[in-house]
């Protein structure tokens, strides 16, 4: 590798680390700023070295390695810019980046500026928002048993890459605070769900993140049978937050997996606070809208997750889904609170958005695309769904695909 090439991956990579603090600590103007210098600076380096030759065959190899980490930087760079530009509700200068890394749909601007998003009430949704649900006592227990400080996230090494969740029988229940969470939930929504009845175990797991966290489109799925080919999904879905961080809200979506939907994409939100439970049908689309950065607001964001099922295949590795709950090292202490149960249990207001999903404007930027396709392979993945190539039927492809079927066709838009 020469030394100019060298030199500058270096620089570019310091760069985008210095960006993305500058990001996260709240400074979102300033950092689209810098991603555009970034993303410049890298472009005209592409474009002056093309068609050098090196002639030691050695060389040769390393200057492409490091051109294709260039182009991997300038996309990462030109994505983070989009999205910071949409949180600011600039979706002009967010749909010029978005049009040159291949995206054609996204979701709406207002969705990723949710300060601004409308609240309108939907009586008729599927979700439940449940309030204070569960009593003092149990809260404040759950809520330790969980945070920063426990062994949970050590002992499981979080994060991790592998998807973890824990399997606990309704039938046959274990005294441990876990069992008596899962217990008093089912209680409070037995009557609001029609099939709960039919649950015969429950599938808990957790995340904590930062405040400004976020998390991709998915659905909740057997991940054991899943591998066998079959999609399974859980009766009912909830979500419970111990700690609420930031206000980015979950959004849960009318759309089922290999369902072949058109737009417009029907949506409901609700915003994390503590002690909030969010219960929805099992088999809908559903993530965690990217935070807001905000230097102002602090905190992490803690949820526990429910799945009840009327079957599900358990698993029998060391880390992996739906393993079953036994007595381990991190649920030492964790025991049944005295006393602890349903708490006030208010219903909540659940907000709709009638259209999620709207086209990527590219227009009087054909040029700029046609510069970005000789240097930017759009094969380079990048992690939420929130923005896509094809439309819906992306969010399915990556799930059908490692099943070995295909995904569900839609209708491309074309340039």
């Amino acid at each position: 590798m020469s030394k100019k090439t060298s030199a500058f991956y270096d620089k570019c990579s310091s760069m985008l680390v210095s960006i993305e603090s500058c990001r996260s600590a709240g400074s979102l103007e300033p950092s689209i700023a810098k991603f555009t210098t970034l993303i410049d600076e890298i472009t005209e380096f592409l474009e002056e070295s093309e068609g050098e030759d090196d002639v030691d065959e050695d060389v040769e190899e390393e200057e492409e390695y490091c051109v294709m980490e260039l182009i991997r930087m300038r996309g990462v760079a030109s994505y983070q810019l989009a999205l910071t530009a949409l949180q600011l509700s600039d979706s002009h200068l967010a749909d010029v980046y978005l049009n040159r890394l291949g995206f054609r749909t996204r979701l709406l601007t207002t969705i990723f500026a949710y300060h601004n998003l409308p609240k309108i009430v939907d009586k008729t949704s599927p979700l439940k928002v449940v309030n204070q649900i569960l009593n003092a006592s149990l809260f404040d227990a759950l809520k330790k048993a969980f945070d920063e400080e426990s062994n949970f996230w050590s002992y499981h090494k979080y994060p991790t890459n592998i998807f973890f969740s824990y399997n606990l029988s309704l039938t046959s229940p274990s005294k441990s605070l876990i069992s008596q969470l899962v217990h008093t939930v089912y209680s409070r929504l037995d009557s609001e769900f029609e099939g709960l009845k039919k649950a015969r175990s429950a599938e808990v797991w957790a995340h904590t993140r930062t405040g400004e966290g976020q998390h991709q489109f998915h659905y909740d799925l057997d991940e054991v049978a899943l591998g066998k080919g079959k999609i399974k999904s859980p009766i009912i879905s909830c979500v419970l937050y111990l700690e609420a961080g930031s206000s980015n809200p979950t959004l849960i979506c009318d759309k089922k997996i290999a369902e072949t939907k058109r737009e417009p994409l029907k949506g409901w939100y609700c915003t994390p606070e503590q002690n909030r439970l969010i219960a929805f049908p099992g088999n809908l689309l559903h993530c965690v809208i990217p935070g807001i950065p905000d230097s102002v607001v602090g905190g992490r964001r803690t949820t526990v997750m429910i799945g009840f099922w009327e079957e599900v295949e358990v698993c029998d590795e060391d880390l992996g889904p739906n393993m079953v709950l036994k007595s381990q090292e991190w649920t030492n202490g964790m025991d049944v609170v005295e006393g602890g149960g349903v708490g006030e249990a208010v219903g909540g207001d659940v907000f709709c958005i009638d259209k999620c999903i709207e086209d990527v404007k590219f227009e009087n930027d054909l040029q700029g695309v046609e510069e970005y396709d000789q240097y930017y392979d759009q094969d380079i993945g990048f992690t939420g769904r929130f923005f896509l190539r094809e439309g819906l039927e992306d969010i399915d492809g990556e799930v059908l695909k490692g099943m070995g079927m295909a995904k569900p066709q839609g209708k491309r838009r074309k340039i």
